[in-house]
């Protein structure tokens, strides 16, 4: 897969698309990439999640695809920024413990992108 298939997947998995029309799945514009099933399980999670985490996953697709050519070897305001709400969107009351597991995988590292990890490990 390209990148640039892979951002306009990605663009259609958002909560405002998926949200959209109360959930009807539309095999035109979905068929070519996302099951009927896979598509109702997405709209299942997001109608089950509060607003302000909503905020928080269309912050990160956003992060993701802004700097999906480049690496963030630098400081970037505007990422910063971003990142920030996302944070505070999604405060909750064990955030540092949350966040002292992904310490060892900083925009230090692998230009910008993190190491790599298991996500059942974390």
């Amino acid at each position: 897969m390209t990148v640039d298939i892979w951002m306009e997947e990605t663009n259609r998995i958002t909560p405002a698309t998926v949200l959209e029309d109360e959930g009807r799945y539309d095999a035109e514009y979905f068929a070519d990439f996302l099951k009927e099933e896979d598509f109702n399980e997405f709209y299942k999670q997001y109608k089950a999640l509060p607003e302000r985490f909503l905020s928080a996953i269309d912050y990160t697709i956003w992060l993701g695809q802004a700097h999906i050519y480049v690496g963030i070897p630098g400081y970037s305001e505007e990422t910063y920024e971003y990142l920030l709400d996302v944070i505070e969107l999604t405060a909750v009351d064990n955030l540092p413990e949350i966040i002292a597991r992904y310490e060892f995988s900083s925009f230090e590292e692998f230009h910008g992108r993190g190491n790599r990890f298991n996500y059942d490990e974390v």
